[in-house]
């Protein structure tokens, strides 16, 4: 791999050479999160995310400089497409191998993002330095995680939006138990006779190694089942919970060669803070402070 970045240009400009798989790994995530992402080409790794208008859920990808063929340029941030980005690798791995080279370019003065492979060559405008705050994932706090395959997981999921609105995201260590559990939304609610949903599975049913600390956090369900269903099928999904704090999905979207590193992607959920009285305001605050630096 041949890498240079230099922070003393005055030109934001780049040319990364990466594998179709990989970069199409890198956008498909975020297709169904946002129609804006951005691409955030740092020294040591190539960063792409994407935040809801709700701001209520959050996706991240990311491939190492090293695992790119080519990564030449200077650190920039620019927001584009991901939709349009998302149908040309579509059509390049249709017509040619995921291992097949493709290039992915910017020339700086506002000019175009293009992308460039045996197959197509696509140009497409993009927003230099964008003003659009982006979801952080620094310093994360200590957390219950557990792993679920993501076929399971989605199942479940869209089971409870047919039950409840809500649902408690737990892994309890003296039970050593992953629960998801439907939640009243009033307390009018919890004293009536309203059946309760559970979904309850040993640490030992799980793949991986459970992390032995007991937590708790609340989702609307319908915003969960958006998360998971968009995780490719047969993949193992590591969940990170931590009591009021956003819940995190991490999966790699797809293995690649043994010589390369592959994408690793994340989504982060902002949890029910607030009774259903304060939501209107209260929430949209509360998910400020949590998905947004």
């Amino acid at each position: 791999m041949r890498s240079w970045l230099s922070t003393e240009s005055s030109q934001d400009s780049f040319e990364l050479t990466l594998s179709q798989q990989q970069l199409s790994n890198l956008i498909s995530p975020l297709t169904a999160a946002a129609e804006t992402a951005v691409l955030e080409v740092r020294n040591d790794e190539l960063t792409v995310h994407a935040i809801d208008t709700k701001r209520v859920r959050a996706v991240t990808t990311t491939l190492p400089a090293a695992s790119c063929h080519q990564y030449t340029g200077t650190p920039c941030q620019l927001a584009f497409d991901p939709t349009v980005m998302d149908a040309a690798m579509s059509g390049a791995t249709a017509s040619s191998p995921g291992s097949a080279e493709v290039t992915l370019s910017y020339p700086g003065d506002e000019g175009a993002l293009s992308i460039v492979s045996q197959s197509i060559t696509q140009t497409q405008p993009v927003e230099p330095d964008p003003e659009q705050a982006l979801p952080t994932q620094t310093a994360w706090p200590e957390s219950a995680t557990v792993h679920h395959q993501s076929n399971t997981l989605a199942a479940v999921c869209e089971y409870f939006t047919t039950v409840t609105e809500m649902v408690s995201i737990a892994y309890d260590v003296s039970e050593s138990a992953f629960r998801i559990e439907s939640v009243p939304r009033s307390a009018e609610e919890s004293t009536t006779e309203t059946a309760t949903a559970v979904y309850e599975r040993s640490a030992t049913d799980l793949p991986g190694e459970t992390t032995a600390v007991s937590a708790s956090a609340t989702f609307y369900t319908s915003v969960l089942h958006e998360a998971v269903a968009t995780i490719p099928e047969n993949i193992r999904v590591s969940i990170d919970i931590v009591p009021d704090h956003p819940l995190r999905l991490r999966w790699v979207p797809s293995a690649t060669a043994q010589t390369e590193v592959d994408v690793e992607a994340a989504t982060l959920i902002a949890p029910c803070d607030v009774t259903a009285e304060e939501e209107a305001e209260a929430t949209f605050g509360w998910i400020r402070r949590s998905l947004l630096s």
